[in-house]
């Protein structure tokens, strides 16, 4: 029953995850976790903890993730913590070096997994370089994710690339 009850809640979670309903989602995959604990339900409640700027659950929990997906020699699950984790450096620490270290290590994991995972770590590392002040490095990341947003045939991703390359344009006052 339990196991079911969970199913049912993670099913749930994902779908509130899907409308950017972020503070059901995060209660319901906490209490999926909480009645069966996977891999990927632990994943998923920190994913959500990110969504609603929950920075410290995110750190601690994905950290926990990371060691396991490693240890599970899950490269996928391995290569989204690092990415949630560099977001957590970035957005909780201000620590640019750690979050380009974490992004990076994140995109060779995911180099042959899931074009939106990587469209993911790609935007990230882009972030880091508009951050820097280096639009050359956000230009060249962003644009590696607008390919991999066409390659999949994803307009809205391809339309926050386009929004992210527009908006380096606009700071370099090429109009």
């Amino acid at each position: 029953l339990a196991a079911q009850a969970a199913a049912a809640l993670e099913s749930a979670g994902r779908r509130a995850l899907a409308r950017e309903a972020n503070r059901s989602a995060r209660r319901l995959l906490v209490r999926a976790v909480e009645l069966e604990p996977t891999l990927q339900r632990r994943f998923l409640a920190a994913r959500a903890a990110g969504r609603i700027a929950d920075l410290p659950a995110l750190a601690s929990e994905m950290e926990r993730v990371l060691d396991d997906a490693t240890r599970a020699s899950d490269k996928r699950l391995q290569g989204l913590a690092l990415v949630a984790l560099a977001e957590a450096a970035l957005l909780r620490d201000a620590d640019l070096p750690r979050g380009k270290e974490l992004v990076e290590q994140a995109l060779v994991l995911l180099e042959d997994g899931a074009p939106e995972d990587r469209f993911e770590a790609l935007t990230v590392r882009a972030r880091i370089g508009w951050w820097l002040g280096d639009l050359e490095d956000d230009e060249l990341w962003i644009g590696r994710a607008l390919e991999v947003a066409r390659e999949i045939g994803r307009k809205d991703l391809e339309a926050n690339a386009l929004d992210e390359l527009a908006s380096s344009a606009i700071a370099r006052l090429d109009l």
